[in-house]
């Protein structure tokens, strides 16, 4: 709300039970704790209204949205020399297709796990699992 003409406005709450006259008396209190000064006589307008809702609902079965089992009899796409800096050397790498990974599959490093937008890296002496949600759980063996 704001004075009519003014440029810059304030919050004022809101109550389910409040009526013109409630609202008009908030906003003038709480221009008074700001400013200092009030004008009961001056016009006011409401700029914006914001509302909340709120919803409580049953939380979904998560198990349910992982990825369906896999298409392909292998998720390994072709093996690749990727440079890793800890041992100095490239190394032969498998690469793996992300979407290809079924639940409950694992790995060892080195390894690279492609999908569109991201790629995981696994290093050489760790090793992954796929989570039953399609998550990669990755153990460093450092």
């Amino acid at each position: 709300m704001r004075y009519k003409g003014q440029h810059h406005s304030i919050k004022i709450a809101v109550a389910e039970t409040d009526d013109t006259v409630k609202l008009r008396a908030r906003f003038d209190q709480e221009y008074l704790r700001r400013y200092g000064h009030a004008n009961s006589a001056a016009d006011v307008e409401v700029v914006v209204l914001h509302s909340l809702a709120t919803l409580h609902m049953k939380r979904p079965d998560v198990a349910r949205l992982a990825r369906p089992g896999a298409k392909r009899k292998t998720a390994e796409r072709e093996i690749r020399p990727i440079f890793f800096l800890e041992e100095e050397c490239f190394l032969p790498t498998q690469v793996y297709d992300r979407y290809e990974l079924a639940p409950g599959f694992g790995g060892q490093g080195p390894a690279l796990i492609v999908e569109y937008g991201s790629s995981t890296l696994i290093g050489p002496r760790d090793t992954f699992r796929i989570g039953k949600l399609g998550e990669i759980d990755i153990v460093c063996n450092h």
